[in-house]
């Protein structure tokens, strides 16, 4: 979805990206999964062969394991294929649109069960209907947090998101069946494209200065003569 946001928004959601992306490398992750609103298919970078997280379109929002599927109804699936001997811990990764957190943009809900699953959820509110634009869950996950959208190279969403011990995504399992305590997932999720940043009146204010300038060199009177 989209909508109007302000300048501080915008350069909250660069700072953002770049410290997050900077933890995210510093920390070596080794796989990256990325994920979008409207993704086909999802994709995956790291060692070990191919395990990418693979789009099940839209699919029922129904774990068996009781509280993950809370509030939840059909909306875009990925099985994730990083929960095994269900070691992804299961929670719901809230995105805002404002820094106040009082805007609701899109919900990561990840579910450890089966292959490990993540539930995408994203409000309905500007026209365009895509995959995981199904609305919000009536409820959530008791492990939730929280994270204000982020502008990365013209796009909004969460980028870099590595979870630590007990946060929603983080898994043990690495896709060569090994088991590892470190910080093994980093999430990129892309939520949508902007409609362009306002820049204030900068742009045109320095037009118009410019025609000025070349409209008065025009009226320069000639040299008289000697």
């Amino acid at each position: 979805m989209r909508r109007s946001t302000l300048n501080s928004t915008f350069q909250a959601g660069i700072v953002g990206t770049a410290f997050l992306l900077a933890c995210a490398s510093a920390k070596a992750v080794p796989y990256t999964e990325n994920l979008g609103e409207n993704d086909p298919a999802g994709t995956f970078a790291g060692p070990g062969g191919s395990s990418p997280p693979l789009s099940m379109g839209v699919t029922a929002d129904n774990s068996p394991i009781s509280g993950q599927s809370v509030g939840g109804h059909a909306t875009l699936t990925y099985a994730l294929s990083n929960n095994g001997g269900n070691q992804m811990v299961p929670g719901d990764v809230r995105i805002f649109e404002d820094a106040a957190h009082t805007i609701l943009s899109d919900v990561l809900r990840f579910e450890d069960w089966g292959v490990g699953y993540v539930y995408v959820y994203s409000a309905k509110d500007d026209g365009v209907t895509k995959l995981a634009d199904t609305g919000m869950p009536t409820a959530f996950q008791a492990n939730v947090v929280d994270f204000t959208e982020q502008l990365n190279g013209g796009a909004y969403g969460l980028f870099g998101y590595t979870p630590t011990a007990g946060q929603p995504g983080y898994s043990t399992y690495l896709f060569d069946g090994s088991t590892s305590a470190g910080l093994n997932y980093a999430y990129n999720f892309t939520s949508d494209e902007p409609a362009g940043v306002p820049d204030g009146g900068t742009t045109i204010g320095l037009l118009g200065l410019g025609l000025i300038g070349i409209f008065a060199y025009g009226r320069k009177p000639a040299a008289s003569a000697a």
